[in-house]
């Protein structure tokens, strides 16, 4: 393990507190989830790389059209913003 120290603003520090009690969880679990977060936004995962090269926009149109062409249950609707 390794032990890291950092300054971040004040308020930054009161908003972490506020999540940290909401949560239930740990400043170093918390640390870790956000640092883990980050970095998986920024360094591409092989695996998910190898998988996206292996997909196929054909494949998923023929798997979609295989489903079949009902409208949706009443809970599982998206709201229509044009009528908002």
């Amino acid at each position: 393990m390794t032990k890291l120290q950092v300054m971040i603003p004040d308020e930054v520090n009161d908003k972490v507190e506020q999540v940290l009690r909401v949560g239930n969880i740990s400043l170093d679990e918390f640390t870790t989830l956000a640092l883990i977060q980050r970095l998986s936004s920024t360094i591409p995962d092989p695996y998910l790389e190898a998988r996206a090269k292996r997909g196929s926009v054909k494949r998923f149109r023929e798997i979609l059209s295989q489903s079949p062409d009902i409208p949706p249950d009443d809970y599982d609707k998206l709201d229509d913003p044009k009528k908002s």
